[in-house]
């Protein structure tokens, strides 16, 4: 009995619409902290007497982060229209290459960050395997798709 894992083909749309705003909004909030400030500027400078916003402030990194990895686990996991074996051995690859990239950068940030550093490199650590897994394996498909486009086409010489 063979056990399918893999999501439908049109959550594959549901992960890019959490995805593309998640890594907009955790960019802005982690490299410009600017979603917060600009908010209570904007505001005033005091949230005071604006509650919901100030729980959903509170809360927005959290947001930030399950959106970014829902998405990034059905851009992933969403089955292809067509799921063959060379598919599969592809999406095999990618994730045993993210884990040994993922492991590599952790070794390395393990002998050279330290204290709020290292704590900080760990959140990153959260997304690094999602993130290099998606980006490998959408990488190889577009690749083995290009490869059999020039077959199909003839642009390759063969020996």
């Amino acid at each position: 009995m063979k056990r399918d894992w893999l999501l439908p083909h049109s959550f594959r749309l549901v992960g890019w619409l959490l995805l593309v705003p998640a890594l907009l909004l955790g960019i802005v909030w982690v490299y410009f902290d600017a979603v917060g400030k600009s908010l209570a500027d904007s505001l005033g400078g005091s949230l005071e007497g604006h509650q919901t916003l100030t729980y959903f402030l509170d809360y927005l990194d959290e947001i930030i982060s399950v959106a970014a990895i829902l998405g990034l686990l059905t851009i992933g996991f969403a089955r292809e229209k067509v799921e063959d074996e060379m598919i599969q051995q592809v999406r095999l690859e990618s994730l045993q290459w993210a884990i040994y990239v993922n492991y590599g950068c952790l070794l390395i940030s393990t002998l050279c960050f330290y204290d709020v550093a290292f704590f900080r490199v760990m959140i990153y650590n959260m997304f690094t395997p999602l993130l290099v897994f998606v980006g490998r394996y959408l990488w190889a498909l577009h690749k083995l798709r290009r490869a059999d486009e020039l077959n199909a086409q003839g642009g390759l010489l063969s020996l």
